[in-house]
Order: C-alpha cells, then structure tokens, then sequence
C-alpha cells in the first residue's frame, strides 16, 4: 500500500512515513464515559486491537498485516457494541464523513 502510493500516487515517502492507524485512540474516545474503557473486557478488546494497530503500522505494505487489522478492528467493533450498547458509540459512525440528511430541506 505505502509502496504503491509513492510509486503510482507520487506521495512522498517522508509524508507517510508520518502517518500511523489510530483506531484504538478513536475506539476508546467512543465511550460515553472514559472509566468504561478501562474495564477489564473493554481494555482486552482494545489491546487486541493495538497489537493490530502496531503489526500494521511497522509494515503497511503488507497485505496479511492490513487483514488482520482490519478484522480484528471489526471484530473489536462487534463486540463493543454488544457488551455497552449505550456506552460506546462506533466512532466511524459519527465521522463516516457523509453528509446528514437535513429534515428541514424543500
């Protein structure tokens, strides 16, 4: 993926070389209240998902890398929501950039 943005996409390599995945940082802001990620089940899930983080991001050019992240981001996602259903909130929910249907247009 890196290789192929600087090769095909002429970003330059010292700009992503700044560049990192911070999913558990946007997954732990998620909470409605900061003590619940550090439960027990809530800081497990979001330490998988920072073994992931940190896998990819020392090697973003591999493919079994950015899988596994992904998955376990997924996976992490999941399970999330289904144990604090009204805590968490999934963070690309808030942020999926698209725009919010306004009920007031004509």
């Amino acid at each position: 993926m890196k290789t192929n943005l600087i090769e095909n996409e002429n970003v330059p390599k010292e700009e992503l070389d700044k560049v990192k995945i911070n999913t558990k940082s946007l997954f732990q802001k998620g909470f409605q209240f900061a003590e619940v990620a550090r439960n027990d089940y809530a800081a497990e899930q979001l330490e998988e998902l920072e073994i992931a983080e940190k896998n990819f991001n020392a090697n973003p050019d591999n493919q079994d890398l950015l899988g596994t992240f992904l998955n376990t981001a997924t996976t992490v996602k999941t399970k999330l929501s289904t144990k604090y259903q009204d805590q968490w909130s999934d963070p690309a929910a808030a942020t999926d950039g698209a725009p919010k249907d306004d009920a007031g247009d004509e």
